[in-house]
């Protein structure tokens, strides 16, 4: 080999080498997490925004282009979209993960959104321009800018962090955070740790008794599984569909639901034709009383129910199985639908046309489009639930189901195949009784999964599927713009389900087929206003 040989073989070896090292380098300051040491380890929550995974899923330039020349609106506020466009010019690093938290401090509350630093004089200037009229001071090895009483921003050359407080110092909260090490810090927190190694766009952590000590009730968290224990929540943005999981870990409360869910008779009776929503549910009933009469919030709720139902406690646990299936199936005017309403006010008042402008105002007033909606719980005793309809006042009908008293109250009431069925609609009630059961049912392949299933939901969004009434109420009850506004994320969200499995559940938001991702459809949608 001839010395220019070696000498060029060298050279190249130590290119590869050194750039290997130096990307090396480069890669470890910007994935370090540095940042999560100025998160205090007692934190109730802690919300993490996964920015590599973000950035393969995100135009920025794009974003920008689409805002100047098409959005209606200015939901994403400049300052954001300029760290979209430039992300390198404000000296926040944009390869390094998002993170906020919240946190008690005596019987205050702190909120704060945390931020990488790559570079302190840019991020100083950043922040110079979005706060021109305010002064930035220096600190205890770190910058500092009062935004307003409760608000301020704090940064050195390794993180920025936007605080907010309800009622303390929150200079120097935010000086305490960041004197405080990482032996003092979230990293410490081995189910943190866990949660944060997951693939994963946008995720929560919580210390769920931490979380209760928020000023929360409790009761609130024990009954969705978060009275003890941490819980994570995950959102991933996927190219047709946004999933979100929850999983629960560390709880030994006694569980609130049975490990099934309601069985193909409960679906049966239930069945509805093109069902716009569906709810199933199984409750382990004497848990669900004993776990909402031990919390003081609760136990006055639970005395209040039972003495309306005219039960005890051990009568209402053992009258009811716990399953509970619901359904919203259409959208009409559920006065014209109840014989009762003509009858009483022609008796009260004649006929509406002799009163002119004055009748027609009345009879609109009485023509109420909502949905319709029927809910079924299963029992064990039909007599014993009939007794209970019959205790609250309602009254038996002509085909064996029962009504609230009074055109004002559209409520009904049927005990059928050992069900007890609550609904909005006569012409449902009706059906119930005389048939057995309600034509239709939930699409098969989704069927299928409920009865494994202790909680199961299932939205059709598809707006070629919704009652007429609903996309063009005849008598709104939103006004054009908040129906629009509502109607029109059918055409982002085209369906809805839910699935359940152990400790962990997911939604699945599906979207018709694109070419974009479901994270730029969604960004488009919310900051645009159509």
């Amino acid at each position: 080999m001839s010395k220019n040989l070696r000498i060029v073989l060298i050279s190249v070896a130590v290119l590869i080498v050194g750039g290997g090292i130096f990307a090396w380098a480069w890669f470890n300051k910007h994935t370090s997490d540095v940042h999560l040491n100025y998160i205090p380890k007692d934190a109730a929550a802690v919300f993490s925004l996964h920015s590599r995974e973000i950035a393969t899923k995100i135009d920025p330039a794009k974003l920008v282009t689409d805002k100047k020349a098409t959005y209606a609106t200015n939901d994403i506020p400049d300052f954001l979209m300029n760290i979209m466009a430039e992300p390198m010019s404000t000296g926040i690093d944009p390869v390094q993960n998002v993170y906020g938290f919240v946190a008690k401090q005596d019987q205050s509350t702190a909120s704060a959104l945390v931020l990488a630093v790559d570079d302190a004089s840019d991020f100083n200037a950043f922040v110079k321009r979005m706060f021109p009229d305010r002064n930035i001071e220096e600190g205890n090895n770190s910058e500092y800018l009062d935004i307003d009483e409760n608000r301020a921003i704090i940064w050195n050359d390794e993180a920025a962090m936007f605080i907010s407080t309800d009622a303390m110092d929150v200079r120097a909260y935010g000086e305490k955070l960041f004197a405080q090490g990482e032996a003092a810090s979230i990293k410490t927190v081995e189910g943190f740790n866990t949660f944060n190694a997951k693939t994963f766009d946008a995720g929560l952590y919580t210390d769920n008794r931490k979380l209760s000590g928020l000023n929360m009730e409790t009761s609130a968290l024990a009954l969705i599984g978060m009275g003890e224990g941490h819980s994570e929540f995950f959102m991933r943005f996927e190219q047709n569909e946004i999933v979100t999981e929850f999983v629960n870990s560390g709880t030994s409360q006694p569980a609130l639901t049975q490990t099934t869910g309601p069985n193909a008779e409960d679906l049966k009776l239930l069945g509805m034709k093109d069902p716009l929503i569906y709810i199933g549910t199984n409750f382990n009933v004497q848990n669900l009383l004993t776990s909402a009469s031990n919390d003081p919030m609760m136990s006055e709720n639970v005395d209040g129910i039972t003495a309306g139902l005219g039960l005890t406690q051990e009568q209402m646990a053992k009258l009811f199985t716990g399953t509970m299936t619901a359904a919203v199936t259409d959208y009409r005017d559920i006065y014209a639908t109840d014989p009762r309403v003509q009858k009483e006010t022609a008796a009260i008042m004649g006929p509406m046309d002799q009163f002119g402008e004055i009748g027609a105002m009345f009879q609109n007033m009485l023509s109420i489009e909502v949905p319709i909606t029927v809910i079924s719980f299963g029992i064990t005793n039909e007599k014993m639930a009939t007794s209970v309809v019959e205790s609250l006042g309602m009254k038996l009908q002509e085909d064996g189901f029962y009504a609230a008293p009074g055109v004002e109250m559209v409520i009904y009431a049927a005990v059928k195949s050992n069900h007890l069925i609550i609904t909005n609609d006569y012409i449902s009630a009706q059906t119930i009784m005389k048939e057995g059961q309600m034509s239709g049912k939930l699409p098969a392949d989704y069927a299928s999964k409920v009865p494994a299933q202790p909680f199961s939901l299932w939205m059709d969004l598809e707006k070629s599927h919704m009652p007429e009434l609903l996309i063009n109420p005849k008598s709104p009850l939103l006004d054009p713009a908040d129906l629009q506004a509502y109607t029109g994320l059918t055409d982002i969200f085209s369906g809805i389900r839910y699935e359940s499995s152990g400790n962990s559940s997911k939604f699945h938001f599906t979207m018709p087929a694109s070419e974009e991702n479901s994270l730029m459809r969604m960004i488009r949608y919310t900051s645009s206003g159509e």
